[in-house]
């Protein structure tokens, strides 16, 4: 059941057949529900390296999320970005450079 918690012309919160809202950085934000799938399928050994890089981006990013959150938030300043999101970016960029190097 969806709540219009802001009155009649505010967004719904909740689920309302299978679509959902909710509420996202301050915006109303309207998705529909996931499918159910049956089996997962085997990840390829490309998507899991890519599911590595991220996961040893992600692990550094929050080592030093102080220190992104001051120093990135400048690079993020009005867009909807977080600051985390521009460190991950650059960050994914430069170890993408990296690992290619590496490979020479």
């Amino acid at each position: 059941m969806a709540r219009m918690n802001y009155g009649i012309l505010g967004p719904l919160l909740g689920k309302i057949s299978n679509l959902v809202t909710y509420i996202r950085r301050g915006q109303p934000v309207v998705r529909t529900k996931p499918k159910q799938t049956g089996k997962k399928k085997e990840r390829s050994i490309a998507q899991k390296a890519v599911n590595l890089k991220f996961l040893m981006v992600k692990r550094f990013v929050a080592v030093i999320d102080e220190f992104i959150n001051v120093g990135y938030k400048i690079d993020v300043a009005g867009t909807p970005r977080i600051p985390e999101n521009g460190a991950l970016s650059y960050l994914w960029k430069k170890l993408l450079l990296a690992y290619i190097q590496i490979l020479k």
